[in-house]
């Protein structure tokens, strides 16, 4: 059983995926992907890629194929019981959802995220504030203004995982500054 650090923090990320009035429904997926794809400038062809992939991803690991929407109470729940049942390969399934998502997010394939895929993807998700996402980026200490896939995974897996209040995570503080 998560502590109650860990389902604050659940709760957190279903907000952070763009849920509105603690719904998310596929119709708000389809406009993130939408605009995600017009930040981008994608033409259709690459559109259609992107956003099949996005689907995919939002199907296996948010909505868990589970047909039309879910509330925050429905997604704490399925985290919940796959963090009760298998605590172990529950943290492997979300390093490979955050793989996944990041592998997509990675626009140019080099397996490093830059300022511009971050951005897009945040406002993508209604994280409209620029600087509070540049602040964000900007604490993943970028190299040469880029962050690697893989540390990204790692943070992710720590806020998704993670129990322990005292230990630092990036994406809580983040959150928590009005990402």
């Amino acid at each position: 059983m998560a502590n109650d650090y860990l389902l604050n923090k659940w709760k957190t990320w279903f907000k952070a995926l763009g849920a509105k009035d603690g719904v998310l429904t596929r119709q708000d997926v389809s406009e993130e992907e939408n605009k995600f794809a017009h930040l981008h400038h994608f033409g259709e062809e690459k559109k259609k890629d992107i956003t099949g992939k996005l689907d995919k991803w939002w199907d296996e690991f948010i909505f868990r194929k589970r047909p039309g929407l879910i509330t925050e109470q429905d997604f704490v729940e399925m985290q919940q019981a796959d963090y009760k049942a298998y605590k172990g390969k529950y943290a492997k399934w979300i390093e490979t959802s955050s793989k996944t998502i990041f592998d997509i997010l990675d626009i140019n394939h080099d397996g490093m995220i830059n300022e511009e895929e971050f951005l897009i993807a945040f406002r993508s998700s209604g994280h409209e504030n620029v600087q509070l996402d540049k602040d964000f980026f900007n604490s993943y200490q970028p190299d040469n203004g880029k962050v690697p896939v893989k540390k990204m995974v790692d943070t992710w897996v720590t806020f998704v995982t993670c129990e322990d209040s005292s230990q630092k995570d990036i994406i809580k503080e983040a959150f928590e500054a009005g990402v």
